[in-house]
Formats: C-alpha cells, structure tokens, sequence
C-alpha cells in the first residue's frame, strides 16, 4: 500500500483528522492533502465531515478493501521469509486466560522445542474480542469458544466440551446429611438435577462467559434460582473459591484440572465433585480459527497442530467429571 492508503486507515480508525495526524506525526493540513487526493483518484468521497466527521459508505468499502490488502501484503512477506528459510518469526495467539492457565504450559513448552526460533506472543480476551483481533490482522490464530461461522475466517474443529457443577462434598452434606452419598451416586450416572439444588449458595461467572450464559438459561428453563453472592471472570479462580467457601460453580469442561489440582492431599470431605447436568444439552465447539486471507508458515501450522492435541487432551482427561 502507498502512503496515502495507510493514513485514510489511520484516519478511517480514529476517524479524526487530528488525532490521526498526531499519531502519524504530520501536520492536519498535510493528512488532509493525502485524503482529498484519494477521493479525487476515486472519484468519491470516502468522508462525510457534517454533521459528524466519519466514513462514507465509499469510505467503509474502501477501508475494508485496503484491510485485505494489508492483510494479503503481511502474509507474502512471511511467504518471502519461510522461502528464503529464516527460522525466525512470531505467533500471536489469542486465548482466554482462564484456559489459558491449564493447555497454554504444555502448548509453549511444546512449540518452543519445535521451533526455538519463533517468537510467541500471547493475547488475552473472551471470544468475540479475539475475533475482531483475528479480522484485523492484530493477532495470527486464536482458540475460540462457540464463535459462528465468519467470512474470511477459517475454523479447525477441535472438540466439544460439556459444562460441569462444581459441588463441594462438605456443601452436600451440610445440606442433605444421611442422603449425601446416594445423592452423589445419582449425579454421577444421570447428571446433576439443579431442581435439587435451589438456593444452593453459588459463585457465578460473568456475563460475558460462554459457559454461563449457557447454564443460566438451563436455570430459566428449569425455575431453579440459586443464591449468588459473587461474580467472577475467572472460572479458574472459581474453582478454587468455592472450595475456600463450600459454594457452587459452573465450570467447562477443561477447567475441571483446577478441581483436579485443588483435590490433591485434601480429605474426602474436603475435596470437590464435578458433575454433568441433567437435562443441559448445550455445550461448547472448541476450535482454532485464523485469517483466511492471511499466510500461514509452517511454524504456524505446527503451533495450530500442538494447539489441537493440548486442547483435546486436556478435555478428554475430564470428559466424566470427578466423583
């Protein structure tokens, strides 16, 4: 792209003369000249500047174009580069943090071996934030929960995950006594039955997760309400929490490793239990997903592998829960 392409998407992105000209270090009257140029050679106008300065319809599918360039010109010169044999390079791989804490050790680890050359940058976020990345050429790949199919944008199937309750065996038996093991027997063959569980104090998610939202509507469904006290981001972390304070929480299926690590050395009746639920069909497509229009080297198709094998093997591992 030529200079006057890169500042209309500067000006297109802060879609302000001045803040863009001062990120470019130019002067406004200068930015200006490179813009009615480009309108000139167009022969439209890319910008309305009354009422509001912002992006003319030509100047949308103008920008969208010059963003698949930019996109396609990014991608030949990693082309250029794995042609020429450079073992040198950089991922940058989107990821929620909270799953992040359990596959991303063993992802890195394993790459790192492969290609010790590669540069890995890590870019944390929910889904929908990482795919705006992904579409802007801001980060290479992602991992991505549940995200619908978009155009320009390839997905590699992984897995499917099922949501899990996390009960702590003490909350089971402040709360149903004698009938605490039958009751643990009967979640672990059927699944839990939240109408079992009302008012069970609980530490829920925040809006924003996949798993929640999911589980909240089975909750609607079913006319269960539970007592919760707090909201978290971290389903991790929340694990961790309902142990310390014998609560409830919901938790994907991977993130039951936590519920794993948290176990260890506790007494029976300390530990926690994770269990199906009854009657919740929905669940969560585990996918990597990158740009289309973007290149892909070898090292990259490498990290894409190891990040398939680590998500599926962390998610078989609990595909039962723990009981």
């Amino acid at each position: 792209m030529n200079t006057s392409e890169l500042y209309f998407l500067s000006v297109a992105s802060e879609l302000s003369i001045s803040k863009a000209a001062k990120q470019l270090y130019i002067s406004q009257q200068d930015l200006s000249k490179h813009i009615r140029k480009l309108e000139k050679k167009l022969g439209v106008e890319l910008f309305y500047r009354k009422p509001v300065f912002k992006l003319s319809p030509y100047g949308e599918a103008y920008r969208n174009s010059l963003e698949r360039i930019r996109i396609i010109e990014a991608g030949l010169h990693k082309e250029f580069s794995e042609i020429q044999n450079e073992k040198v390079g950089t991922i940058r791989f989107g990821i929620h943090f909270t799953r992040a804490r359990v596959i991303l050790p063993r992802i890195y680890a394993s790459f790192s071996r492969l290609h010790p050359g590669i540069t890995t940058s890590i870019i944390y976020g929910e889904s929908h934030e990482l795919i705006k990345k992904l579409e802007k050429d801001e980060i290479d790949l992602m991992l991505g929960i549940n995200v619908p199919s978009i155009s320009g944008i390839s997905e590699e199937y992984i897995t499917t995950e099922n949501i899990f309750l996390i009960l702590p065996n003490k909350l089971l038996f402040e709360r149903f006594g004698a009938d605490a093991d039958k009751l643990r027997l009967s979640f672990s063959d059927e699944g839990a039955d939240m109408r079992l569980l009302q008012g069970t104090p609980f530490i829920s998610n925040d809006f924003n997760s996949q798993a929640q939202r999911i589980f909240d509507m089975h909750l609607n469904e079913t006319g269960v309400s539970l007592m919760t006290s707090l909201r978290s981001t971290d389903h991790y972390g929340n694990i961790f929490l309902a142990g310390a304070v014998s609560q409830a929480c919901c938790v994907p299926q991977t993130l039951l490793d936590a519920a794993r690590v948290y176990n260890m050395n506790r007494h029976e009746i300390n530990k926690l239990s994770a269990f199906r639920i009854k009657g919740l069909d929905h669940s969560l497509r585990i996918s990597v997903l990158y740009n289309t229009e973007s290149f892909v080297p070898q090292y990259a198709k490498s990290f894409i592998q190891i990040v398939k094998d680590e998500a599926l093997n962390a998610s078989e591992k609990y595909k039962n829960g723990l009981h």
